[in-house]
């Protein structure tokens, strides 16, 4: 009995090391057939290269009419603009000179005193329109008085445009007039 035990303590670690699961099995069925292949060593991959940073590029210079009108915007508002504002235009624009110093020099005044409230909307909606359309009603007419040839008629139009349109500019706040 004693070789019995010597015998099955002997065995013991065979039996051990045979049933290890890192060991491939084989049953009746495969006992012909040749053992799997061994996996084959994973190479590991070369890391890429780590990027470069991109160069430093200049910021973009704006054209200097743009660029006036733009703020400065903290960096804690969160609303941008894909591109700027288009600067408002003249409420009225510019009048081809009609030769008379006194309608001349009126249209320039009424011209800069109207586009000057219109764009710091000091002069309202509602008088702004009468004062636009009353003014291109004069311009127009006088335009038409210079083609048909009644210049001699408009030094005293223009006088008397001037005076009565004074009183409806210094209302709205205009103190060129």
């Amino acid at each position: 009995m004693k070789w019995n035990n010597v015998s099955l303590l002997l065995l013991l670690p065979l039996l051990i090391s045979a049933c290890d699961s890192q060991q491939p099995t084989y049953s009746a069925s495969n006992a012909n057939s040749a053992p799997p292949p061994a996996p084959a060593p994973v190479a590991e991959a070369p890391k890429p290269a780590e990027p470069s940073p991109p160069p430093a590029q200049p910021p973009a210079q704006q054209p200097k009419a743009v660029a006036a009108h733009q703020r400065t915007v903290p960096a804690s508002e969160s609303l941008t603009r894909a591109r700027p504002m288009p600067e408002r235009p003249e409420v009225l624009p510019p009048v081809a000179a009609f030769g008379i110093g006194g309608c001349d020099d009126y249209v320039s005044r009424y011209r800069a005193c109207v586009n000057a409230g219109a764009a710091n909307n000091t002069i309202p909606m509602g008088p702004r329109t009468h004062l636009i359309k009353g003014f291109n009603v004069q311009v127009r007419q006088w335009q038409a008085d210079v083609a048909a040839g009644k210049a001699t008629g408009l030094v005293t139009a223009c006088a008397e445009a001037d005076k009565s349109a004074r009183p409806q500019l210094v209302k709205v706040g205009c103190t060129s007039f």
